[in-house]
């Protein structure tokens, strides 16, 4: 299937808020949120509300898939990987990171794709500060968010910037840096 481009891929476990900053960053609510895990099953496209790109909202990733559903889920999101110009996996910021979650971003690395580990569920500078002991060392600097109050929304965008420059960000008024 032919999608719009470029395209950026939210990868990640389930429940990291995938579909929270698809929300947000279009400005609208096409994707299911929820606190129970797994309700994403599908890519959802979601046009960048003002930008000239497009975000998907994947399903999460699930270490060993043991239903049929799991597979597919699995096998469409490794097949965005060769559709989309940049990938952000997503981590949970409160919890610490899983060697699961390690395994992702090695494997990013390995593939040369280019990527931006977004660490979400940071409210605050003190919540940020606790989470790189959550998170332990990286081989990127990772962005610290909210996707719930828009904390550092305004700071993803221009990293996300420095992958699609030509790509114009001053539609985003309101967010918090």
């Amino acid at each position: 299937m032919s999608r719009p481009r470029p395209l950026v891929a939210l990868l990640g476990v389930p429940n990291v808020g995938k579909s929270t900053i698809a929300n947000k960053l279009s400005k609208n609510r096409k994707s299911i949120t929820s606190s129970e895990p797994g309700i994403t099953r599908d890519a959802v496209l979601h046009k960048v509300s003002g930008e000239g790109f497009w975000i998907v909202d994947t399903a999460g990733y699930q270490e060993g898939p043991k239903t049929e559903l799991d597979k597919k889920i699995l096998s469409l999101t490794e097949s965005l990987k060769d559709e989309c110009e940049l990938f952000l996996l997503v981590l949970d910021g409160k919890r610490a990171i899983t060697s699961y979650e390690k395994k992702l971003i090695k494997s990013l690395e390995v593939s040369g794709s280019d990527y931006i580990i977004v660490v979400n569920k940071i409210d605050d500078e003190q919540v940020k500060a606790e989470s790189w002991n959550n998170i332990g060392p990286l081989q990127s600097k990772p962005i610290f968010i909210s996707s719930q109050t828009n904390y550092g929304l305004r700071n993803l965008l221009s990293e996300i910037k420095r992958f699609l420059p030509k790509v114009d960000f001053d539609d985003f008024n309101g967010l918090k840096s």
